[in-house]
């Protein structure tokens, strides 16, 4: 059975906008959870820097095998500079994708005999 969530927020006053997906999947192997986020901040822009600064990127992941939990996790923040109404703006962004899955059987190593042969 496959849930999604949608939400959407925004802020005006603080120039901030918030988009948020959460996806549930369960089947007979495994119940999946995975999370998107997209968060963008808007400000005028004071300078303009020349020269491309990219965007840095983290990523963990971990596996606890006792509990059969496997996670990912995925950020992405940076900015960019456009132009709106004649005047330029620096938006900051921060993207995530996080992902957790729980195996129902918590055998992840296979048997020796499979291995042996």
């Amino acid at each position: 059975m496959k849930k999604i969530l949608y939400r959407r927020q925004s802020d005006p006053s603080k120039r901030l906008k918030n988009i948020s997906v959460l996806t549930r999947n369960e089947d007979k192997e495994s119940m999946t959870e995975i999370h998107k986020s997209f968060m963008y901040k808007v400000s005028l822009a004071e300078d303009y820097l020349s020269e491309n600064i990219p965007p840095q990127v983290f990523i963990k992941k971990s596996l606890d095998t006792r509990k059969g939990i496997e996670k990912f996790n995925f950020r992405v923040k940076g900015c960019f500079y456009m132009k709106h109404e004649r005047k330029l703006v620096k938006v900051n962004f921060i993207h995530t994708l996080n992902i957790v899955i729980n195996w129902k059987k918590k055998i992840f190593s296979p048997k020796k005999s499979e291995v042996l042969t």
